[in-house]
């Protein structure tokens, strides 16, 4: 099965592709792939994943990086949904499938059945950032126009959660045929060791919906806060005051952020928009207790494996309680990582591959996927 890809280079739509490339190429060896990343340029790190993998998977992996501003960006005037270099690549690499992770590639015209990943979308992050639809503008209209049209000419849509798929359908045309595959992630926990009693919580930092401006209102919190993740990105710039009582550790890689996370204790997520973040799920999966704003998307994927806040109030009142409590952290720690470990990419992939054959089998690639 020859599978083209699609990534971006920005924030956790590039960790899901990782795993998934990863999970598809070990569950099956007559899969081959090419993965086509789009976005900023590329990190050293990322670019030694790409170098890596073909070294791994010669004949079965391939790649190319092409700087070009998302269809979400403010510079979205400049992305083309027929890109001239993805097209030559799939004139080349002759696809049986074709898997996006953006919405305008759904109308590339290749001969094969075209899958688009609702990850996330600018109308329902709008919605629950602001409470209110965006305001007309050439850069909205354009993102609409292009996310409208993608997703008419595809074949099918997947979103991470059932939350996402219908926040999505509440912006646009319900697709005719979509389908929810939960995120996953499988890495090697490092071996029990003594852990800091710290709270950490990871992300894109200027992206308003992570809402991580919240945690300056904690007053005195009961362990130490450390924040990791990237504090600007085009106009965007997130607005820290300080506090003595966290630490911005700043961009950091993934590997030391799994590190981060296997020496603390519990995982804050304060996201007001969280379609499927894999941060809280690569730190659960490391053995925090995770502490989650209480919205619907966090309840669908942890149930009652996490614990909800509604307010700062309320959790500074949990961050306490877990840290004077061994006996409940190590509960909440392990009710965390019990339902993390249900979210694997073999799992994810699994379902992928399912419905890359569902697609196939169809005969217009169109018709099959309910």
């Amino acid at each position: 099965m020859r599978i083209l890809m699609t990534t971006d280079t920005v924030g956790g739509v590039w960790t899901q592709t990782r795993e998934l490339v990863a999970g598809l190429l070990r569950a099956d060896p007559y899969i081959r792939i090419f993965l086509f990343a789009v976005g900023s340029t590329c990190s050293p790190e990322q670019l030694g994943w790409l170098r890596a993998m073909r070294e791994r998977n010669p004949g079965r992996f391939d790649s190319a990086v092409h700087s070009v501003p998302l269809e979400w960006e403010q510079r979205n005037d400049q992305v083309d949904p027929f890109e001239p270099r993805l097209l030559s690549i799939a004139r080349t690499f002759a696809p049986e499938v074709f898997h996006s992770s953006q919405f305008c590639y759904g109308a590339l015209p290749v001969d094969c059945p075209r899958l688009v990943v609702a990850h996330s979308d600018v109308l329902s992050w709008f919605r629950e950032v602001h409470g209110t639809e965006p305001e007309p503008s050439p850069w909205i209209d354009r993102y609409v126009s292009l996310v409208r049209h993608g997703v008419e000419q595809a074949s099918a849509v997947v979103a991470p959660t059932r939350w996402m798929l219908q926040a999505f359908r509440d912006g646009f045309p319900a697709p005719a045929h979509t389908r929810v595959i939960y995120n996953g992630v499988s890495f090697r926990p490092r071996p029990p060791q003594e852990r800091l009693l710290q709270a950490v919580t990871a992300g894109r930092l200027w992206d308003q919906a992570k809402n991580v401006a919240l945690l300056q209102r904690l007053q005195h919190p009961a362990v130490p806060l450390l924040v990791a993740g990237a504090s600007q990105h085009e106009n965007e710039t997130l607005k820290w005051k300080g506090s003595e009582a966290i630490q911005l550790l700043g961009n950091t890689s993934r590997r030391d952020l799994l590190s981060l996370f296997a020496q603390s204790a519990m995982y804050l997520s304060t996201a007001i928009y969280e379609p499927f973040g894999l941060s809280a799920l690569e730190a659960a999966r490391s053995g925090c207790a995770l502490l989650a704003l209480d919205i619907e998307s966090m309840r669908e994927v942890w149930g009652n494996a996490a614990l909800y806040f509604r307010t700062v109030e309320e959790l500074a009142a949990a961050i306490e309680h877990l840290a004077s409590s061994p006996r409940a952290l190590a509960l909440a720690q392990q009710q965390a990582e019990a339902t993390a470990a249900q979210y694997t990419r073999e799992r994810m992939a699994d379902s992928y591959r399912a419905l890359y054959r569902e697609l196939m089998d169809s005969p217009r690639g169109n018709s099959a996927v309910a």
